[in-house]
């Protein structure tokens, strides 16, 4: 199913109502709670799932909500648009996600964190071995 009917029932998962309760926002299927509503997900997700090959220079807009992941595989660059109040977001991230950017390194979803994109909230960073404290970073980032 497209993301109108896969994104309510993966919200309706209490593993991941518990992330969002902690401010944590990505969620893989293979985590739910209920392991069968996660294997009919994930065999849907193989059956219909499509790559979508854009051209050099090319723009895709796509809802987060669609069921996505990363691309290793050579070189792009994915840009999280965020719309959130500017006033949220330090001009030294603004400048942190414009260094991303020109080093063609994918930068996290929240407009207000200027961090390399495999370095989010909850999972250790390259220069963190001890991982992130998601309630010591001041705030909700969502």
């Amino acid at each position: 199913g497209s993301h109108r009917s896969v994104w309510p029932q993966m919200m309706r998962d209490a593993t991941f109502r518990q992330y969002g309760e902690h401010g944590l926002h990505y969620c893989e299927v293979k985590e739910m709670a209920n392991s069968k509503r996660a294997h009919a997900l994930a065999d849907g997700w193989a059956q219909h799932a499509r790559r979508v090959v854009v051209p050099p220079g090319g723009l895709l807009l796509w809802n987060s909500r669609t069921l996505h992941t990363g691309w290793t595989g050579g070189p792009r660059l994915a840009q999280a648009v965020c719309l959130e109040p500017a006033t949220r977001r330090p001009e030294a991230e603004r400048f942190a996600k414009l260094r991303l950017a020109a080093l063609g390194l994918p930068a996290c979803h929240w407009a207000q964190a200027g961090m390399q994109h495999d370095m989010s909230i909850g999972a250790p960073g390259f220069f963190e071995p001890r991982g992130v404290d998601a309630q010591g970073g001041g705030g909700s980032l969502d």
